[in-house]
């Protein structure tokens, strides 16, 4: 039976971050959490909620495979290829007459 309650070292096993960071969460109100006692205490179900929402998020932050002035994101990347100055490491070996 899976634990009901996660501590913070617990979350942040799960989502694969620091603790000071899952901390930091906590403390800025985006994942919400218990007090039981003086220990801060996340629900698992809470916790799956808030990755779905943070999912949502990221999904509505995406542009549209058209932007609005017709140029796909690809066209834009491809752009910006180019643009960059070439750093490339060219050995020239001597040539032997």
């Amino acid at each position: 039976m899976p634990t009901l309650l996660l501590t913070v070292r617990e979350t942040a096993d799960e989502l694969r971050l620091s603790e000071r960071t899952v901390i930091r969460l906590i403390d800025t109100g985006e994942l919400p959490s218990l007090l039981i006692g003086n220990r801060r205490r996340i629900e698992r179900a809470t916790l799956e909620a808030w990755l779905v929402r943070q999912r949502e998020q990221q999904l509505a932050a995406v542009p549209s495979r058209t932007q609005t002035n017709g140029t796909r994101p690809d066209d834009l990347l491809a752009i910006r290829k180019y643009q960059r100055p070439m750093r490339r490491n060219i050995r020239y070996s001597k040539s032997q007459s």
